[in-house]
């Protein structure tokens, strides 16, 4: 990786990804794609003869695996050929997963799915559900990208999923919905809010549809909780 300074932007710092390991790596796919199609070729001609077919058996194993590594560094070379993403995210983009900053760049190629999921904190009689998405990598922690808060409700912010889509295509990976899980709301769903693993089984559909509805409800006695207070303060005032 190099470090660079963004023209467009002298105070913001970029990281980008010099050439030589694309080139490394174009050059690994030209050799081996060589030797697999040599080691193809020969295989084919020791079996046309009579007596040459546990040779050609000897001679097509090493040639499967040599095919298999060229296809690995294929996949290497096009994920680096094809560029990365640039990453800027600030700390406080969760309010219960609490994840660090992310200032990095990272390789299409070493992206391995783009996840999401639905997270519903029930507490006392109330519900709050967000939906959370992150990025998973063929090396190195997954990077929790962002979420949307407040789904149901009438403080529901425009989805982010166009965003996510984006960066599944351009980086050619999959992007998976892994379902509705339930955490612990803690007090109030401020406090003590336990969060989920990632590899924690969905809630069946039922139980969706009863949080879902739980999270609607605690909206609606927000609000009206809302309105009462205004409502009190202007008869305060005008008293």
């Amino acid at each position: 990786m190099e470090f660079r300074t963004d023209p467009a932007a002298p105070s913001r710092r970029v990281w980008r990804s010099p050439a030589w390991p694309a080139i490394l790596s174009g050059v690994g796919v030209a050799i081996l794609g060589v030797m697999t199609l040599t080691m193809g070729a020969l295989t084919l001609w020791v079996a046309a003869m009579p007596t040459g077919h546990a040779l050609a058996l000897a001679v097509a194993l090493p040639a499967l695996v040599i095919a298999a590594l060229t296809f690995y560094v294929w996949r290497d070379f096009r994920g680096k050929l094809r560029g990365a993403i640039v990453l800027d995210l600030p700390g406080g983009r969760s309010l219960v997963h609490n994840p660090p900053p992310c200032h990095e760049t990272v390789a299409y190629g070493d992206i391995a799915a783009v996840e999401t999921r639905l997270e519903t904190y029930p507490a006392q009689a109330m519900a709050m559900t967000q939906r959370a998405w992150r990025l998973t990598r063929r090396q190195g922690p997954a990077i929790f990208l962002f979420e949307e808060r407040a789904l149901g409700t009438f403080l529901e912010a425009k989805t982010l999923r166009p965003l996510a889509e984006e960066i599944a295509r351009s980086a050619g990976a999959p992007l998976n919905d892994l379902g509705m899980v339930r955490g612990g709301g803690g007090v109030l769903g401020a406090w003590f809010v336990r969060v989920p693993d990632w590899s924690a089984p969905p809630v069946s559909a039922a139980q969706q549809r009863a949080l879902l509805r739980r999270s609607r409800l605690t909206s609606m006695l927000a609000l009206a909780g809302a309105v009462v207070v205004v409502i009190l303060v202007a008869i305060s005032w005008l008293h």
